[in-house]
């Protein structure tokens, strides 16, 4: 079973998870998938300095939207190949 873990315990290094933001009374606020970006990934994607902008939470998406999730899953596995089906 998975289950919600707390975003501090999250990885790191670049990996995709489903993030989610929970309100103060537990309801789910939204769910995103969405992967941690190092300052240095943003500054050399968008040609900033790493010293003017900060790692956070992305959205997935190709442009830069920092998040800011209270809780994250795993990914579950991609289903399997029936191309020969």
């Amino acid at each position: 079973m998975t289950v919600w873990k707390t975003i501090d315990s999250a990885p790191k290094d670049g990996s995709y998870v489903i993030a989610a933001r929970f309100g103060r009374d537990k309801e789910l606020l939204w769910v995103k998938h969405s992967r941690w970006i190092t300052a240095q990934e943003i500054a050399g994607t968008y040609g900033d300095d790493p010293d003017d902008v900060e790692a956070g939470w992305t959205d997935g998406n190709d442009d830069y939207e920092p998040i800011y999730p209270t809780h994250w899953m795993e990914l579950l596995p991609p289903p399997p190949d029936n191309t020969d089906v």
